[in-house]
């Protein structure tokens, strides 16, 4: 049977789809003694009943658990780039089961810790904060051969509040016998698995379960009574992330790494469960493409604008003054109203593009861009412009006579020169004149 209401029951679809975390600790079947149970009320097979349909359900949790990473990664990418701290990524593949919740309270007895959202097996936070406090707490009293540091040895007492230890995971702190409170600079976050990982039905074998239950006084006579519980398989990489301030970053991740590899994480430590193996100390490559398709999906307007801007100076780097796309880009530039006043980008068009016309009169586009940046120019008056225009007008009749006259010395070519881009069909054709 199933605790639930008649019409409950009739709509659950978790034999092939849901959230495994909802059916193990909401939705699991009880026999007629009202003891969890399999699916045919037998209590002694719960366990395994439960694995089975752990792999029947959390295999679909795989796309939530990539949001899940790549939520995590830009928590901490902004948080680091916006608070001057640093991020800790560690990606770790577990070499002994993990046991996770054991101790939470499940009609089983015996309980494991899903995600509540996505149903998969992770660490919490809390935990991982505990194991890495402990094993820097070791670090500063104990040497490499795991023996009293020699300037320990003869205190009766180790004071943890004289030590860094507030400084990194918050607590009191003992400065000239005065005691304040500090708050802890690393943020430590759940760990997850790269993938929807695998579970196993493992047991321990008190020999003595009547002795401890106060009933009989323990003697060989007694029968074991095996408790299965579920870990999580070896094998599995996992992924622990923290961000802390720059200045305790190296402490911490010595810490971080001696928690997960030496000490182990979660329950049953002391009998080597929960150990982990360092393989990187960056985002695995597959969390990298998902993060990377989860910003391009998840961008704000402000971060889009950004891009194009980014895009499109890229662009602009690459143009010279002799550039025939220069136009195209500038015209291009003009028409976006996001980007058309800004000073950056203005800052590159200033370098490339025509400054005067043949006139002597300053460009349109170069007015544009000394708009922009504030550039004063005087814009030559009336009687200026007409006067360069008399002395063009002198220049091409000269340089007509020449063409009438069939011929030019080189000297006066050269002189002429300085006019070839004001009149450039008239200077093509002195240069095929026969020089004198």
């Amino acid at each position: 049977m199933y605790p639930l209401s008649k019409k409950q029951q009739d709509n659950n679809k978790f034999d092939r789809n849901g959230n495994f975390s909802l059916w193990y600790n909401k939705y699991i079947p009880l026999n007629n003694k009202f003891e969890a149970s399999d699916n045919n009320g037998n209590k002694d097979n719960r366990i395994e009943f439960y694995h089975k349909k752990y792999n029947s359900i959390a295999k679909q949790s795989g796309n939530f658990l990539k949001n899940k990473h790549c939520e995590q990664i830009n928590f901490c990418e902004t948080y680091a780039k916006n608070n001057n701290y640093k991020r800790i990524v560690i990606t770790a593949e577990l070499k002994t089961p993990l046991i996770t919740g054991i101790g939470e309270t499940h009609p089983s007895e015996t309980s494991m810790i899903f995600d509540h959202n996505i149903g998969v097996s992770y660490i919490p936070a809390t935990s991982i904060k505990g194991i890495t406090r402990f094993a820097h707490i070791l670090s500063l009293f104990l040497d490499e051969n795991g023996n009293l540091k020699d300037k320990y040895k003869d205190l009766d007492k180790i004071d943890l509040t004289k030590e860094d230890i507030p400084d990194i995971f918050g607590g009191d702190k003992n400065i000239e016998n005065k005691i304040e409170t500090y708050k802890g600079n690393v943020i430590f976050l759940d760990a997850y698995p790269v993938n929807v990982p695998e579970l196993k039905v493992d047991i321990m074998n008190p020999h003595y379960g009547d002795y401890y239950n106060g009933e009989k006084p323990p003697a060989d006579y007694l029968e074991p009574k095996p408790i299965k519980f579920l870990t999580v398989k070896e094998n599995a990489t996992f992924v622990f992330r923290a961000v802390t301030k720059t200045e305790i970053a190296k402490q911490t991740q010595e810490a971080f790494v001696k928690a997960i590899t030496e000490e182990g994480v979660g329950a049953k430590t002391a009998l080597g469960y929960g150990i982990f193996e360092v393989i990187d100390y960056n985002e695995p490559e597959s969390l990298q493409k998902d993060y990377k398709r989860y910003k391009k999906e998840n961008m704000t307007d402000e971060e889009k604008d950004a891009i194009e801007k980014e895009k499109f100076i890229e662009e602009v780097k690459t143009l010279t003054k002799e550039s025939t796309s220069m136009n195209f880009y500038f015209d291009k530039w003009q028409k976006d109203e996001k980007l058309k006043g800004d000073r950056e980008i203005a800052k590159m068009f200033k370098d490339i593009v025509r400054k005067k016309k043949s006139n002597g009169e300053f460009s349109k586009q170069y007015e544009i861009v000394a708009e922009i940046l504030g550039i004063n120019i005087q814009k030559k008056s009336t009687q200026e412009i007409q006067t360069n225009k008399i002395k063009d007008e002198k220049v091409k009749e000269k340089m007509m006579k020449y063409i009438q006259k069939a011929v030019i010395s080189k000297k006066d070519l050269k002189k002429i020169s300085k006019y070839k881009n004001m009149f450039p069909e008239l200077y093509k054709q002195l240069k095929k004149l026969k020089n004198n």
